[in-house]
């Protein structure tokens, strides 16, 4: 079995001189791009999920927030206090930042400061080294 995976993989890089050395190198190359491909398109629908998310939550947000600013400037009609419109200010923020997240470039900027962090504060994220023993506490 071992002779076949290594004549396919010398067939698929076009050389019969090729040694089983070569052959397990480009394999194990071959296995890592993969690896890397399917974590790449993880993420992607990870982020896609996210927006999705965020596309489903205004259809329920923007017509409860269009409700309440009936609701809310009938009562100013009612009153003359602009009081009574204070909770449209914190309402449209929320929508305003949905809105961004699901149609905008929210993800990309956020994508953006993550990589900076990344690059330049590298320390903010240091995860702790720790092993696990199998032993509960306590």
């Amino acid at each position: 079995m071992f002779r076949e995976l290594v004549s396919t993989a010398a067939a698929a890089l076009g050389r019969k001189d090729v040694g089983s050395g070569q052959v397990i190198l480009s394999l194990k190359d071959e296995l890592a791009r993969r690896q890397e491909e399917g974590a790449h398109r993880m993420v992607e629908r990870q982020v896609a999920l996210q927006v999705a998310f965020c596309r489903e939550r205004l259809t329920w947000l923007l017509p409860m927030v269009g409700l309440s600013a009936a609701f809310l400037v009938a009562g100013y009609r009612v009153t003359r206090s602009s009081v009574v419109l204070y909770p449209l200010v914190p309402m449209s923020f929320a929508v305003f930042y949905q809105c961004d997240l699901a149609y905008g470039s929210k993800t990309n900027r956020i994508k953006g400061i993550a990589e900076r962090i990344l690059a330049e504060e590298a320390s903010m994220v240091h995860v702790p080294e720790w092993h696990y023993t199998g032993m509960t506490p306590g």
